[in-house]
């Protein structure tokens, strides 16, 4: 068998690529971990760490990331220095400890001039430098400017070096300066590291031991490229970097290898084309990085670079284009997609490249800087990995969703591809495309393949109802919460999230705490910023399974929540019956448009390919069983050692429309009464904690709560107070001696007085429940976004007798509802006991709106009546003996 040469083996890539005016060139990528047959040179290898951090617990972040991916790494002789207002050496060799942590001051300049000594000093021919530190140098003595001016790569060295910055603090300026003039190792080493966050310590620490990898090793070519077009050409190459050759590949010469001391290998491998990506995410990255690492040294910047990169963007942009029709299949949609995703990146790429190298000084803040270079120099491209992890859900899970999505269409495809092509009034008005459709193109699982978790919510179609319902840190927690403003009707029924994602590509314009767009300006009923995916009924049987997977149910919670990071399984069935119960309160039974019908039977479809689930079966079985356990919101029963929960009204109400063959006439009819007491006790729950609450005058005598009702009852029990008061005491100046004698009396006598007129005060109240405080009765967070009337629209719905309802909503039946959810206000006490008669409840509310009547009144009277006593007795006063200094607390 004939030997692999070392390109292969090993790893050498070589790919075509073109200009705009279609020139072939070569480049040749070496690759990253590439072994050496000579192990001796790994012992010819310097590292020397410099850390220093103002916070103890960074410190420990520190440790924990070295040790665990930087340390196991390290070849060779290793030194550990730590600085503050001093700089510290530790000791030779590999650990770093806890107990290192110097937190006094940040003298920079000491610690860049030990970092130069001792790389000069080292006898080894390969140096890793690491240098970590969250602040400013701020501990007097000359600026590092003086030392970062002083820096250059000692004679026949390679010096790779990683600057590490932590929080909002360090000196990007001053590491990306101490990057460009010490370091000479590979171009595809990053030019910074930047741990934004303490928690991002374990990522970049992550990233600089993926670097170490590659080893210390030299290899050189017989024959010259690039590492930097516009410069010069080298025969010498690192590990991980790019090398450009203006040849074809058809015209190059056959190139030789030496690795180290070793023998000359030739290098002959096939060549490949270039892809967009690879030229956007690691040529381009590594050319910009040495570009700026040019403009820091004040070499020349060749900007025939940037000309090249031009070319051979608008080559491949121009290929792309080339594939791409008016057709709206998977693969034309992918295509649209891909080619605007390359041409933004590029247009970004290079805006920001060319401010951070060309116009860097109208940056004035160095987080501004070090995210500019970060996006556009290379990168160890940590944010999407940092990001799916948020809410415990990693790329391994989104992969082994994928998977699992995958396996299920493989074995449903042909059924998908048999059922009936969707017509234009299934589809979204605005793509044309739909679920269905995308799901019987050839070309689906190419959706799947291509795209990461973030670029896959956005071109996946998720169809269904439109509406708009304000993004709420509520709902995210319970989505059975969504409140529905409204719902868009015909000529944009059916809708798109990617109609949404479409739409902000082109014009930018969305809202932005809700992510709202509008699709008709002249109309504020097509704003809209949630899709509520729908499934065509003759298609669930096939879909279900694929519907009931995490990798829907992902695409599902965005659509509605518009937050990318979670899964929650009850998301969609939840918006389904938000919108199903909006959708009957506006349009009752009788007269009910033929859309309004349409839409329901859609919603009915869709929310019952999960009634089967193991949660929903169960909760079923108890609001059959035991209604008001299912109705609390947390039940006081277990079933299966665990409770139920009632996360809004809105989830019995559509539970028992779509199981209502398993509920007979008569439970329907005690669910409604059930309902009705449990949602105006959810909304008086909080009546009761209010300062200064009357909730029983509000509600049962209203007319106490008119103004000029209030003022003539304040005015005649004043009047007999003042009155009662002053006969009682025939002469104020001689029976009370001080001010305070006369205010404690006044007190004691209206407390008196108060006690013997309730029974009067009563007679006089006229006692009546307000219907019209009922009628704007609203807890969005504990029942959904419903009202009192929607219950009877629910009841017509459930083919309730007209009698039956009007009993329910009968004014002695809610006066007994109202009054249990102010006497009770947790929904164990109220469902948890037998309701009360009327006659009890009439007793105890006029009790206590006699109490709340006495003490408001009592309050009032007694400051308005103590006020006018004092008058009376200090004109008094006055009159008998001359004024009396102010503020005396006695007559004299």
């Amino acid at each position: 068998m004939e030997e692999e040469s070392v390109a292969e083996e090993q790893g050498f890539q070589f790919f075509e690529v073109r200009d705009s005016s279609g020139t072939a060139h070569t480049l040749l990528k070496v690759p990253s971990n590439f072994r050496s047959g000579d192990r001796t040179h790994t012992n010819d290898v310097f590292n020397l760490f410099m850390g220093g951090v103002s916070g103890s617990g960074v410190w420990s972040s520190i440790v924990t990331g070295w040790q665990n991916y930087i340390k196991n790494k390290l070849t060779g002789r290793t030194k550990i220095f730590v600085f503050s207002s001093t700089v510290v050496f530790k000791r030779s060799g590999t650990d770093l400890k806890e107990e290192d942590f110097e937190g006094r001051g940040t003298d920079l300049t000491s610690a860049l001039r030990t970092v130069c000594q001792e790389v000069n000093d080292c006898t080894e021919k390969y140096v890793n430098v690491f240098i970590v530190t969250d602040g400013a140098h701020y501990s007097g003595g000359p600026k590092p400017d003086v030392e970062i001016k002083l820096m250059c790569v000692p004679p026949n060295k390679t010096i790779n070096v990683h600057p590490l910055g932590v929080g909002y603090s360090f000196p990007v300026n001053y590491s990306i300066d101490i990057r460009s003039w010490m370091h000479n190792g590979s171009a595809n080493i990053p030019s910074l590291y930047w741990a934004e966050e303490r928690g991002d310590l374990e990522v970049q620490f992550s990233a600089i031991g993926n670097e170490l990898s590659a080893g210390s090793v030299s290899l050189t070519l017989n024959h010259k490229g690039y590492i930097l077009p516009g410069t010069d050409s080298t025969a010498a190459i690192n590990p991980g970097e790019w090398l450009y050759f203006t040849e074809a590949p058809d015209n190059m010469p056959e190139l030789i290898l030496r690795v180290d001391e070793e023998e000359p290998q030739p290098l002959s491998i096939q060549t490949q084309m270039i892809t967009m990506s690879l030229l956007l995410d690691q040529v381009y990255p590594q050319w910009n990085a040495v570009l700026l690492q040019r403009h820091r040294k004040k070499l020349s910047v060749p900007m025939e670079t940037f000309d090249l990169m031009d070319s051979l963007f608008i080559y491949l942009v121009e290929k792309m284009k080339s594939v791409i029709s008016d057709e709206n299949t998977i693969k034309i949609r992918l295509a649209k997609k891909h080619l605007k995703t390359c041409e933004t990146s590029y247009a970004t790429l290079m805006n920001q490249s060319k401010t951070v190298i060309g116009i860097e000084g109208k940056i004035l803040n160095e987080n501004e800087l070090a995210e500019k270079i970060l996006k556009t120099t290379v990168t160890n491209r940590k944010y999407d990995l940092k990001t799916l992890k948020m809410r415990g859900h990693s790329s391994d899970d989104f992969l082994a969703d994928v998977e699992k999505f995958k396996n299920i269409y493989n074995q449903i495809k042909e059924d998908i591809k048999s059922l009936h092509t969707p017509t234009p009034d299934e589809c979204c008005m605005i793509t044309m495309a739909s679920t269905l459709l995308d799901l019987q193109d050839p070309d689906f699982l190419e959706v799947l393949n291509e795209y990461n978790k973030f670029e896959l919510l956005k071109v996946f179609t998720m169809t269904g109802i439109p509406v708009y319902a304000p993004v709420r840190d509520s709902s995210q927690i319970n989505p059975w919460t969504i409140n529905i403003k409204h719902i868009l009707v015909t000529p944009y029924a059916i809708l798109s999230q990617i109609a949404i994602e479409s739409c902000v590509e082109e014009c930018g314009k969305v809202g932005f705490e809700d992510k709202d767009i509008i699709v008709d300006r002249n109309n504020e009923n097509t704003r809209f910023n949630v899709i509520v995916p729908t499934i065509p009924a003759e298609a669930t049987a096939v879909l279900k399974r694929l519907v009931r997977t995490n990798l829907y149910s992902l695409m599902a919670t965005f659509c509605i929540l518009k937050n990318p990071h979670i899964i929650d399984v009850n998301a969609h069935i939840a918006a389904l019956g938000c919108t199903w119960v909006k959708s009957i309160s506006h349009h009752p039974p009788e007269n009910r448009p033929g859309y309004i019908k349409d839409r329901l039977r859609s919603l009915d479809a869709t929310a019952k390919l999960y009634m089967d689930r193991n949660a929903i079966t169960q909760y079923l079985n108890v609001l059959v069983c035991e209604p008001k356990q299912a109705l609390m919101t947390e039940s006081t029963n277990t079933y299966k050692d665990r409770t139920m929960k009632c996360e809004s009204l809105i989830k019995p109400m559509f539970f028992i429309h779509l199981e209502a063959e398993k509920f007979s006439e008569k439970q329907t009819a005690n669910l409604l009464n059930l309902l009705l007491s449990e949602f105006i006790g959810r909304c008086l729950s909080n009546f009761m904690n209010k300062e200064h609450a009357t909730p029983f005058t509000d509600f049962f005598a209203v007319e106490l709560r008119d103004p000029e009702k209030k003022k003539a009852w304040l005015e005649k029990f004043h009047k007999n107070e003042v009155e009662g008061f002053k006969k009682s005491s025939s002469n104020l100046l001689e029976t009370y001696f001080t001010l305070h004698d006369l205010r404690s009396a006044i007190k004691k006598y209206v407390s008196n007085d108060f006690n013997t007129l309730s029974n009067n005060i009563t007679e006089q109240i006229t006692i009546a429940l307000s219907m019209s405080k009922m009628g704007h009765l609203k807890n969005l967070a504990s029942c959904g976004n419903v009202r009192l009337s929607d219950f009877k629209t629910w009841a017509m719905e459930m083919q309730v007798k007209e009698s039956t309802i009007a009993a329910a909503y009968d004014e002695r039946q809610l006066f007994v509802h109202v009054c249990e959810g102010l006497k009770y206000t947790s929904s164990r006490e109220r469902l948890g006991r037998e309701p009360e008669t009327y006659e009890e409840c009439l007793k105890f509310v006029k009790k206590k709106v006699t109490q709340e009547t006495v003490n408001l009144l009592q309050s009032i009277i007694l400051k308005e009546s103590v006020d006018e006593s004092e008058v009376v007795s200090l004109t008094m006063h006055i009159s008998c003996r001359g004024p009396h200094p102010i503020g005396s607390g006695s007559y004299s």
